[in-house]
C-alpha cells in the first residue's frame, strides 16, 4: 500500500499536481515507517526532497535527501545512492555551492558507471551541464550535455532528452547563437508536450522568452513568459 501511494505521488508530480503528490508521499511514508520498509523510505524521502526543491525549500530538501541517502546506504542500494547524490548536486547548483555540486555529481557518476546504470549516467551528465553553465564553462557544458543526450537517445528517454535540449538552448543563448537556442528550446517544449514534464517545460519557456526578446520578438516573448508563469504557478 505504501509503495502504491508513492507511485500515485510520482504520477501526480509528473502531471504537475504538487499538492496531491505531497499528500500521497506523506501517506506512503507513514505506512513505510509502520512496516520498516527501508527501500520504500529511501524512495519516498527522495521524492519529498524533489518536491521541496521545486518549491525552493532548500533546507527541507537537503534534510529529505540526507535521510534518503541514509536509508539507501543501509541496504547498499547503489542506484538509490547515485540518484540522491545527483539530486544533492542539483540542490548545490541551485544554492551556488558549486564545489559541493561537483563532488556529488562525480560520486554519482562513479557509482552509476561501476554498476552499469546507463539511465542514471544520462541524468547525471545532463544535470552536471547546468553546473558548467553556471560556472561559465560552455565547452565543458556542451560535452556533458552531448554525453547525456546521446545516452538518453539510446534509451528512448524523452524526459532526459527534453532536459538536455533545454540546456543546449541555454548554452547557445549564453554564447550568442540565438537562432540555435530558439530551435533547441522549441524542441524541448515539444518533448514536454508528448511526455509531460512541467518543470522542464516552464524553464524552457522562460529561457525561450529571453531568446525571443533578444531577437526583438517582444509580443511573442511576452506570451511565452506568461505561459512559463502559468506552469510555474501551478507547480508552486
Amino acid at each position: 500500500a505504501s509503495r502504491a501511494l508513492n507511485g500515485l505521488g510520482i504520477i501526480s508530480q509528473e502531471r504537475g499536481n504538487i499538492e496531491a503528490a505531497a499528500g500521497y508521499y506523506e501517506g506512503a511514508r507513514e505506512l513505510a515507517v509502520a512496516v520498516d520498509d527501508v527501500l520504500g523510505l529511501g524512495n519516498i524521502h527522495q521524492n519529498l526532497g524533489t518536491l521541496a526543491n521545486i518549491r525552493g525549500r532548500t533546507n527541507e530538501a537537503r534534510s529529505h535527501y540526507s535521510r534518503a541517502l541514509g536509508f539507501f546506504e543501509e541496504i547498499d542500494h547503489q542506484r538509490g545512492i547515485a540518484g540522491v547524490l545527483n539530486n544533492l548536486g542539483m540542490l548545490h547548483v541551485d544554492t551556488k555551492c558549486f564545489p559541493d555540486a561537483q563532488v556529488c555529481f562525480d560520486r554519482a557518476m562513479e557509482i552509476s558507471s561501476l554498476s552499469g546504470d546507463l539511465l542514471t549516467q544520462s541524468i547525471v551528465h545532463t544535470n552536471r551541464t547546468e553546473l558548467f553553465i553556471e560556472t561559465g564553462d560552455p565547452q565543458a557544458a556542451r560535452i556533458s550535455c552531448d554525453e547525456g543526450y546521446e545516452i538518453a537517445c539510446t534509451l528512448s528517454d524523452n524526459r532526459t532528452k527534453a532536459d538536455a535540449l533545454k540546456l543546449y538552448g541555454m548554452i547557445y543563448r549564453n554564447t550568442g547563437k540565438l537562432h540555435l537556442a530558439k530551435s533547441h528550446l522549441e524542441q524541448a517544449i515539444a518533448f514536454t508536450q508528448a511526455t509531460p514534464n512541467p518543470l522542464t517545460e516552464a524553464e524552457a519557456r522562460r529561457d525561450l522568452a529571453l531568446v525571443l526578446r533578444a531577437l526583438n520578438n517582444n509580443r511573442e516573448a511576452l506570451e511565452t513568459l506568461y505561459q512559463a508563469y502559468t506552469v510555474f504557478s501551478r507547480l508552486n
